[in-house]
């Protein structure tokens, strides 16, 4: 359980992150810190590893929050590149949660049409999910993840010992994406209903993410650019997404996968794509780990839908439960409106 190559060039490190410096060749002499203010004692401890082989350091800080994750903030990197001389030979360090990495990644994506970077995920969210497969994004118009680009990072760093150590809160807030891929997986699923509590999620930490990361970058390796088969990554997420959105990011995203996987496996079942044990199963396991109480209308998340960039040809495009795995199932505007009326 050392690493995980996803695509070629792509490596994911199960390491503490203070062993940066001797896992990768840093041919620069200049690395940035994009990084949560909440975690400066962890990046002071990376850092000092780099200052040991006589590499530069630079930190840029960025809040958590989805709100943050705008394109005034991206430009304020760009500016702090600039003005630090940072060229297309150096190398951007992201050390926090979705936002930071989703953001960093995305400046990294088009400073001087691509420099390298490597996200240091601090949440358990982060960890299974934003910060590894290439996707960069900030968001637009009131749109979550609205401009964005494919680019992979140079490496990603699970760093295990820091994860365990997070609040129960933040674990929690993993569980809906560790749920989501039980629900693609059948494997996974056997293996997670060993697990009872946050304790036995925690205790197990590193074979869990592990088993995660695999199941991710098979999808990855198969579409990286997300045309096909990696479009059941999205289970949950068409109706997550406009759920932030709809509610200006006050409710967040694990909150919101939580939500989605619960109405999506509903409308699978509507549409008779999964049987009721099925529905059941899904639903238990989501209720054991997961605590969701989120009240919104249709009228209220239709019109983001609408706006998701994963429709085609008009059609709101979902990645539904089926028997066993996940379905990509596109549905017209009336058919989704008269079936989550009914669910929600």
């Amino acid at each position: 359980m050392n690493s995980i190559n996803i695509i070629p060039n792509t490596t994911i490190y199960f390491k503490s992150a203070t062993l940066l410096p001797s896992l990768i060749d840093f041919s620069s002499k200049k690395v940035v810190f994009v990084a949560s203010p909440t975690v400066k004692t962890y990046v002071k401890a990376i850092q000092s590893k780099f200052v040991e082989n006589n590499i530069s350091c630079y930190t840029f800080y960025l809040n958590d929050g989805e709100n943050n994750k705008n394109l005034e903030n991206a430009l304020k990197l760009t500016d702090f590149l600039c003005e630090n001389s940072i060229s297309r030979n150096d190398v951007l360090i992201n050390v926090g949660g979705g936002t930071v990495c989703d953001l960093g990644a995305f400046v990294a994506s088009v400073y001087m049409r691509g420099i390298k970077f490597i996200n240091i995920p601090t949440t358990l969210l982060c960890a299974c999910d934003a910060s590894i497969g290439g996707k960069t994004a900030i968001d637009i118009s009131g749109i979550k993840n609205f401009w964005g680009t494919f680019y992979q990072p140079f490496a990603v760093v699970i760093d295990c010992e820091f994860l365990n150590g997070l609040s129960s809160e933040l674990v929690s807030d993993g569980l809906s994406e560790i749920v989501k891929y039980a629900i693609i997986d059948q494997n996974f699923y056997e293996k997670l209903l060993n697990f009872k509590t946050l304790k036995d999620i925690k205790s197990n930490l590193a074979e869990i993410l592990y088993d995660c990361l695999t199941i991710k970058s098979k999808f990855v390796k198969l579409d990286e650019y997300d045309q096909n088969e990696r479009k059941i990554l999205n289970l949950g997420h068409t109706v997550a997404h406009a759920v932030e959105s709809s509610s200006n990011y006050q409710i967040n995203h694990a909150k919101a996968v939580a939500f989605g996987l619960i109405v999506e496996s509903k409308i699978a079942s509507e549409l008779s794509l999964i049987s009721n044990s099925r529905l059941d199963s899904i639903l238990s396991l989501i209720n054991n780990f997961l605590s969701v109480n989120i009240k919104i209308s249709v009228n209220d998340l239709l019109p983001y839908m609408l706006k998701d960039k994963k429709n085609s040809n008009n059609m709101i495009t979902f990645s539904l439960p089926s028997e066993i795995g996940v379905k990509v199932t596109q549905l017209s505007l009336d058919k989704t409106k008269e079936i989550m009326q009914k669910i929600l």
